[in-house]
């Protein structure tokens, strides 16, 4: 008889928080960071910053949502005289939110806006995955996040991973 009364008054305590959390959520973040090139990048690029945000739209109780985020990368060069690099991104990702738990996992797909500062611009396609950490507070949620984006150029690809920290609204 316990059993069965305790399971009712989880049941519709459940219910009652899912009905008054059922409204979609629009969040928006501000994020900087360090950006470092990795693999051959490495060898002629060296690490740099990020700024970026992004707009998160999500369903509460549900652990997948859709964030769209825009960010600029610029990395400095290790030979004297050349120019720095900078990306420009637009991505739509995916992110998944653990029941209770501040981890989340972060992917998409997205599009990449390089300059080497020598009149050398290309737009390529790329995608970016990785992970972060966020307190749940009332008002805002500060997080912490690093992400490996992989950019698909002619002849190669250019990878990078930023590390940034960020508040989200």
């Amino acid at each position: 008889m316990l059993r069965k009364t305790l399971f009712g008054v989880l049941t519709a305590s459940l219910l009652v928080v899912g009905a008054q959390g059922a409204e979609a959520q629009l969040r928006f973040n501000v994020n900087a960071g360090a950006a470092m090139p990795m693999g051959d990048a490495g060898n002629v690029w060296s690490s740099g910053l990020r700024a970026g945000a992004g707009l998160e739209f999500g369903v509460p109780l549900v652990p997948v949502s859709l964030r769209v985020d825009g960010a600029y990368d610029r990395l400095g060069v290790k030979l004297d005289g050349d120019p720095n690099l900078s990306i420009i991104s637009g991505s739509a990702n995916g992110v998944f939110t653990l029941p209770l738990m501040p981890i989340y996992a972060v992917g998409g797909l997205g599009m990449y806006r390089s300059d080497a500062g020598d009149g050398a611009t290309a737009t390529d396609i790329g995608f970016n995955i990785g992970m972060g950490l966020r307190l749940p507070l009332p008002l805002f949620a500060p997080f912490v996040e690093a992400r490996f984006h992989q950019i698909n150029m002619d002849g190669g690809s250019f990878r990078y991973v930023p590390i940034v920290a960020g508040i989200r609204f």
